[in-house]
């Protein structure tokens, strides 16, 4: 009866380890960073009272991207991050994709400093994504868009 228990036991023990390692390996596949396909960095500035975006809600701010535009040529993560020179006093709080007819665009993350999403680029299609960044002394919201053309191969 002995040698049963212990190969019961033997066997239970084997069976979790199999399933630790089958569960660590699906982890490490499903983890797996995606490729980037484009790194844009942004600025944002305080000017004061509307000498910023003139006769705006936000108009003591500016915010510029290293381009105005972007072009899509392979899928993968586009990310945008604040300029390590931008003041901490600002941070990224969400990103909205406009103009994405075919569902292309989606797995949206934010942090302070960064903010990314996957573009699959199956389709040719121009789109616009905001960047919304607080203003940790004001409370304000700013706004921040270029616009990204797909050109899939």
């Amino acid at each position: 009866m002995k040698i049963n228990q212990q190969s019961a036991i033997s066997n239970s023990k084997f069976l979790v380890l199999a399933l630790l390692a089958a569960s660590s390996a699906a982890f490490a596949q499903s983890s797996q960073v995606e490729p980037e396909s484009i790194s844009s960095y942004l600025s944002v500035e305080y000017h004061g009272t509307n000498s910023g975006f003139k006769n705006t809600p936000q108009g003591a701010y500016t915010c510029a991207f290293d381009r105005t535009l972007y072009v899509l040529n392979d899928a993968g993560l586009i990310t945008v991050r604040l300029l390590n020179s931008t003041d901490p006093r600002f941070e990224m709080v969400s990103i909205r994709v406009d103009g994405d007819t075919k569902g292309e665009y989606a797995s949206r993350q934010v942090t302070p400093r960064t903010a990314s999403f996957y573009g699959s680029n199956k389709t040719a299609q121009t789109i616009y994504f905001t960047v919304f960044v607080r203003d940790l002394i004001n409370n304000q919201i700013i706004e921040c868009d270029p616009s990204v053309v797909n050109e899939p191969e």
